[in-house]
């Protein structure tokens, strides 16, 4: 029982190295296999054993039905946290793959009533990439530099109503003396093309009514 027991271990520890999700399941497929093959062969030894020594002699070596229930649930288990890993990759790479920034720019508003530090105004426009009508989104884009250092967050307006290859210009304002991560006041000096806006998504509705949530 060890014997197979660590045969599924060494199955789903060997997926870290596939690179894609096919790559992933024609592992599992390949691995599940060989885990049936050996299993039967172990059948097979046992009840020979079994028949040939008295009763009792390999009594806790059996296999009972209440082990092969322990087996498929561990092969069950370890599947279902595969599918859960590959479910998950699925949605975080479109998470990126629906909005972009094409355009942007910032500049010192200097000094307001109430404000603690310098205003930053930026402005930036969205670009729907995706294939369908975006109606409503929930979500932000970090700002950083190339280098991902933390510069500014900033929420996504929610009432896009963009269709695919459309674009939307939103526009805020920040205090920056009131920032406590990242420095916003690079925004207006620094060069356009060593910052990249990086779309964090939680929640996008369509046009059709079809709801996608990245949590």
């Amino acid at each position: 029982m060890r014997t197979i027991l660590a045969i599924i271990f060494m199955t789903f520890a060997s997926l870290a190295s596939a690179d894609t999700t096919d790559e992933k399941l024609d592992l599992i497929l390949k691995k599940l296999e060989v885990i049936e093959e050996t299993y039967s062969k172990f059948l097979k030894a046992t009840e020979t054993l079994n028949g040939i020594f008295p009763e009792g002699s390999f009594e806790d070596e059996k296999i009972t039905p209440n082990d092969e229930g322990h087996l498929e649930n561990a092969v069950a288990a370890a599947l279902e946290e595969i599918d859960s890993k590959i479910d998950k990759e699925a949605i975080e790479i479109p998470n990126k793959e629906y909005l972009k920034v094409v355009n942007w720019t910032a500049k010192d508003l200097g000094t307001r009533l109430g404000a603690v530090g310098k205003v930053i105004e930026i402005e930036f426009i969205i670009q729907n990439i995706s294939d369908k009508k975006i109606a409503l989104i929930d979500g932000d884009f970090n700002i950083e530099d190339k280098l991902g250092t933390d510069i500014l967050r900033v929420g996504i307006d929610n009432d896009l109503n963009l269709s695919p290859n459309e674009t939307y210009k939103q526009k805020v304002a920040y205090d920056s003396g009131m920032q406590f991560i990242g420095d916003m006041k690079r925004l207006v000096d620094i060069n356009p093309n060593l910052v990249n806006f990086i779309a964090d998504l939680d929640q996008i509705l369509f046009d059709d009514g079809t709801i996608l949530n990245f949590d």
